[in-house]
């Protein structure tokens, strides 16, 4: 079920624009999901069912140029707080349309330990809202509670306006994830 509304003078008129409090659509949709160790299927509510919160980041399909700077970027910054995104019972998701041979090609030469999703049939990417007009996925943040609640949307994050822009977007993030776990009665 979709708690989604209907954007109102959005890019595409009739997608769906997620929000928070909104029902994170296909939880069950079984992907390839590419880590260090290998290639396996997995859905994002399986980490819900691990007692999981999911930051699911959307990224550009892009390997060259200012695209694939800016995943690296994103990634990159994401893969250094890992350690404190576990420590707030959260996993990290990348997800973009690549294949998962060229996902698996980056994980493999930046040591990335996260999961990256290959979504080559946009079946999380067009119903999160995270298409652009020509087709590349746009950049996107959400954070999943384990009841499958999006708690908090991040968009346009490549815009980098103020304080808003990738270089900080990873500890933005995680500081919004301890916001939402604490008003959730988390204590350390």
């Amino acid at each position: 079920m979709i708690l989604a509304e209907q954007s109102k003078g959005g890019i595409f008129p009739d997608d769906i624009e997620l929000r928070e409090g909104s029902a994170a659509p296909h939880l069950d949709a079984a992907l390839a999901c590419v880590n260090v160790k290998g290639t396996r299927s997995v859905s994002l509510s399986e980490f819900a069912a691990q007692g999981k919160y999911v930051v699911l980041f959307f990224y550009p399909e892009d390997n060259f140029g200012a695209a694939a700077a800016n995943n690296l970027k994103e990634v990159l910054n994401f893969q250094r707080l890992a350690g404190e995104f576990s420590d707030l019972d959260a996993v990290l998701v990348g997800c973009s349309a690549q294949s998962a041979a060229r996902q698996q090609k980056f994980v493999n030469e930046k040591l990335l330990t996260m999961p990256f999703l290959s979504d080559e049939g946009r079946l999380l990417i067009e119903p999160f809202g995270c298409k652009q007009p020509i087709g590349e996925t746009a950049r996107q943040t959400f954070i999943i509670d384990t009841s499958g609640l999006i708690r908090f949307v991040e968009r346009q994050i490549d815009f980098g306006v103020g304080n808003f822009n990738l270089d900080n977007h990873a500890t933005r993030v995680q500081r919004e994830l301890y916001k939402i776990r604490n008003s959730d009665g988390w204590s350390v």
